[in-house]
């Protein structure tokens, strides 16, 4: 196994490669788990009762339910004997992906061993013209036997000659430290052993700089993630994104192996990897994480350079155009949504208020009540339940299903696809990181690809609970990548237009074998989103097949989506989240057109009381009705009455929008994802920390709104003042 073979670099910078230039020497590269024999203790423990806002915290009463061992997933470690497992020992394969003038990528794609329960590693390799680093994107794919498996640890290491008077630097450090031929120098970070029961900013994340036992820095906050070794002639620094986040983690130069190592799980700190913290027979299986570790191969004379080049690494640039490119008045990319801009921020004041309050608290809430770690960063906490019997205190979780930690935002109500949507609408990068710490978290560790007893479970996943890998809840399909709102395709498509990550390409055909495995069974709704998703899926260049698979689902999709009332709580399946809107943009599919026509005739939205979560529908029959101006008058008028975009019902409803329009206009959407927390908690959801649909459910449509309300205006040349 190797992931690199021989590294050149032009160290005298003539433009030419020779032996003295080669920096790297082919053999000795190793990847590798290590599993212990004895699993972890796994104590039964009860709630705790927290008031978030206070800080405060007691046990509470006995009569309230254990979580009978709890979904934890980061263990102290069981001990007993360690097997160590090579990738040497299993297959392997390698595949040139691109060859581009910018960028060429490399997939090394192999086992670790052999036989069926063999975990599987894929390893992308991005090298840049012109540049001396590279991108290695490492996926671990678990398909072990969870109630055995205890992983003790996860290393990829690099040999490298470096010479005399190598110097070791890392994220924190002041100036340099020199390694003795038996030390190994590390940066070692980790988190709160109890992700479950935290306060706002209640743990810290921890880091350690050390030098053999020789302690050298440490901290509490985010990390930079990097360390450096240099020697006479030329140095490696070593980074990884969002290392902090993804803890626990590790970074590692063996000075008398001479080897650097990526620890994906780390050597020290004497954790475990719980693979059974579902508590379902199969466990964790079909599992995966997803880490992009950057190795910067510079001359001696950079090696001050390290903080700057991780930095930049961690968050990378990203190509955008203007607002107006992405929305209903240019390419529509991303569907037609109302740009923001100089003419939304005057005329929709209360809608781009919401949107910026909604969006930000959804991220701050991951980082600042420390959701995170690498099975968890990109998801948060939606629910807390005040105890009524105590004094303000409560617990996370839905008071029905407190068993595992049951509120989860998991995959429900796309929260990738708002921030995409966010992002492409106003440039802020703020959302761009939100929307692929999301859309990562759903694509890696909430789509299960893997599953020996059920192979047709592949593509599913689960929304809200805490039991990663399980695909089912009794009969009903997860809602990870299928099921009402809880779909996240349009997330991970999106994330492959931006961005062209192979990771997310090969999970997009994941996604397409569920909908596939599940088209002779009961899919009710669901229907709808394979049929759309697979055509949309069959425009992407190697998925030509799907738009053909596409019509096993149109009949199913139109019966779902027209006919009788009692069919009428199925108005998921012509919302545009599910893809209508793009779809139908582009393609005159009359069929479906007709279905959305008669689902609306014998749906009374404006009588329900989720009215406003029909708005991306009517949106959808908006543009599809051009040349009809009764049926776009109808839209126009449905739309006014069910959005915050004219102070209608919503924002009647909820009072938290109108404290979100003054907090806008103080902060900015930059200020907003700086300022106080609790201050912004308060404001989005007053008294009852809760992310719950009403709050959330208008993030992707309210700008869908604003599309039809502007155009329809600009149409019939109707006041701006109005």
């Amino acid at each position: 196994f190797e992931f690199v073979k021989d590294v050149y670099l032009d160290l005298d910078g003539d433009g030419e490669y020779s032996e003295g230039d080669k920096v790297v020497e082919s053999g000795g590269q190793e990847q590798f788990f290590d599993l212990q024999e004895k699993n972890p203790d796994r104590p039964a423990f009860r709630y705790s009762a927290r008031n978030l806002l206070k800080g405060t915290s007691r046990k509470i009463a006995s009569d309230e339910p254990f979580v009978a061992a709890g979904p934890l997933w980061m263990r102290p470690e069981g001990g007993g004997d360690e097997t160590h497992v090579s990738a040497a020992d299993g297959d392997y394969s390698a595949k040139v992906l691109e060859n581009g003038p910018l960028r060429t990528v490399v997939r090394m794609k192999g086992t670790f061993g052999t036989g069926p329960g063999a975990n599987v590693y894929t390893i992308w390799v991005h090298a840049y013209r012109g540049r001396s680093f590279l991108r290695v994107q490492h996926n671990f794919l678990f398909r072990g036997d969870c109630q055995k498996d205890n992983i003790r640890r996860i290393g990829l290491s690099l040999p490298v000659e470096l010479g005399k008077d190598v110097k070791f630097t890392a994220a924190g450090m002041t100036g340099a430290a020199a390694p003795a031929s038996g030390d190994v120098a590390r940066l070692f970070c980790t988190g709160p052993a109890d992700v479950f029961n935290l306060e706002y900013k209640g743990f810290p994340l921890d880091w350690q700089v050390l030098v053999g036992q020789e302690v050298l820095a440490k901290g509490i906050e985010k990390t930079g993630g990097w360390i450096d070794v240099t020697g006479e002639r030329f140095g490696v620094t070593i980074s990884m994104k969002d290392m902090a986040y993804m803890y626990p983690k590790e970074l590692s130069y063996d000075a008398e192996r001479k080897a650097l190592t990526a620890w994906l799980w780390p050597d020290h700190g004497g954790l475990v990897m719980d693979m059974r913290a579902s508590g379902w027979p199969d466990g964790m299986q079909g599992v995966s994480f997803t880490h992009d570790v950057f190795y910067d191969f510079h001359p001696a004379a950079r090696a001050g350079e390290s903080a700057s080049v991780a930095a930049a690494l961690d968050d990378q640039l990203q190509p955008y155009a203007n607002p107006e490119w992405y929305g209903y008045s240019g390419t529509k990319a991303a569907g037609m949504i109302m740009p923001q801009g100089e003419a939304s921020l005057k005329e929709f004041p209360v809608s781009e208020a919401v949107l910026a309050t909604r969006t930000a608290f959804i991220y701050r809430s991951m980082i600042d009540y420390c959701w995170l770690g690498m099975l968890n960063y990109g998801d948060l906490f939606w629910a807390y339940k005040y105890n009524e019997k105590g004094p303000g205190l409560g617990t996370w979780g839905l008071s029905s299903r407190r068993d595992n930690y049951d509120s989860w935002r998991r995959g429900n109500t796309m929260i990738s696809y708002k921030m995409f949507m966010q992002y492409l609408r106003t440039g802020n990068h703020h959302y761009r990181r939100a929307a692929e710490a999301h859309t990562r978290h759903v694509r890696d560790t909430l789509v299960k690809h893997y599953n020996r007893a059920h192979p047709e479970w592949v593509g599913i996943g689960r929304r809200h609970t805490a039991y990663w890998g399980v695909a089912t809840n009794e009969d009903a399909h997860g809602g990870v990548s299928m099921e009402g709102y809880g779909t996240n395709w349009l997330g991970q498509w999106i994330d492959w237009n931006l961005t062209g990550d192979w990771q997310t390409y090969e999970v997009l055909d994941d996604i397409r074998s569920g909908w596939k495995h599940c088209k002779d069974t009961k899919v009710e709704y669901m229907a709808g989103a394979a049929y759309v998703g697979l055509k949309i899926l069959g425009s992407i260049p190697g998925y030509e097949k799907a738009a053909d698979e596409a019509d096993d689902y149109l009949d199913q999709a139109v019966y779902y989506l027209s006919g009788s009332v009692e069919r009428s709580r199925e108005w998921r399946d012509c919302s545009w989240f599910y893809g209508y809107g793009i779809y139908l943009q582009d393609v005159r599919d009359e069929k479906i057109i007709d279905s959305i026509f008669g689902w609306l005739k014998i749906t009374n939205v404006g009588a329900s009381p989720y009215g406003y979560w029909h708005r991306d529908a009517v949106s959808v029959l908006y543009w599809i009705s051009e040349g009809d101006d009764k049926m776009q008058k109808d839209a126009y008028e449905e739309l006014l009455k069910n959005g915050v975009s004219d102070t209608t019902t919503v924002s009647a409803q909820i009072e938290a929008v109108k404290r979100q329009v003054p907090l806008f206009k103080q902060h900015g959407v930059d200020g907003l994802f700086e300022c106080d927390f609790a201050k912004l908690a308060h404001v989005v959801s007053p008294g009852y920390w809760r992310a719950k649909d009403d709050i959330e459910q208008m993030q992707w449509d309210e700008p869908l709104s604003m599309a039809v309300i502007d155009d329809y205006r600009k149409k019939h040349k109707e006041s701006r003042a109005k």
